[in-house]
């Protein structure tokens, strides 16, 4: 269990400091899934090209630290970095605070419930953000099924007062334990 934290921790160390640092951080689907002790770093990162007229390539990388408190608790901290082009430096321009509870066993109902509650810090001083979302799973055969129902609201200084409503919803084939290929779809309905 140690090694494979130190491992764990490692790989992310060599990642942070090897990716090519590709303005936000690339989405993707949680699971509802809690491991007691386990300590992950995640980092995500995306790249835009922009053609010679335009202000330059801009990129962004967000990375966190994990840790499963419990069975049903797990807890992060992180930083967003962004390069918007134009000459500028990087900069950091988020802490993000994040908490996973899963709702029940993994199989004890049709679908595998979790919730993950997230606040985002402006380090550039503008608004802060809220964002709760129910992250759903179910595995039937190969195939895994995750979905995400969300809802986001600025709070502070500069704040909108309108919330964002987002639906996302992956499928993916599984061919062994660690191999898969699959599909996932993102749609934010702005604000109602």
């Amino acid at each position: 269990m140690i090694l494979k934290n130190r491992l764990y921790l490692c790989g992310g160390l060599l990642a942070v400091l090897t990716f090519p640092y590709a303005a936000n951080a690339a989405p993707t689907i949680s699971s509802p899934y809690v491991s007691k002790g386990e300590t992950e770093i995640e980092v995500k990162g995306e790249y835009k090209f922009e053609d010679e007229h335009e202000s330059g390539d801009s990129w962004g990388v967000e990375t966190k630290l994990e840790y499963g408190v419990t069975d049903y608790w797990k807890t992060e901290v992180g930083v967003e970095v962004e390069d918007e082009g134009n000459d500028e430096d990087a900069e950091a321009t988020k802490l993000i605070f994040e908490n996973k509870f899963q709702l029940a066993p993994k199989g004890a109902l049709i679908v595998d419930p979790g919730l993950k509650l997230e606040y985002a810090h402006s380090l550039q001083g503008g608004a802060d953000e809220i964002e709760a979302e129910l992250l759903l799973a179910k595995t039937i055969g190969q195939f895994s099924h995750g979905a995400e129902i969300g809802i986001a609201h600025e709070v502070g200084d500069g704040s909108d007062d309108d919330a964002e409503y987002s639906f996302n919803y992956g499928v993916k084939y599984n061919f062994e334990e660690e191999m898969a290929i699959g599909v996932e779809w993102y749609s934010n309905f702005g604000d109602f």
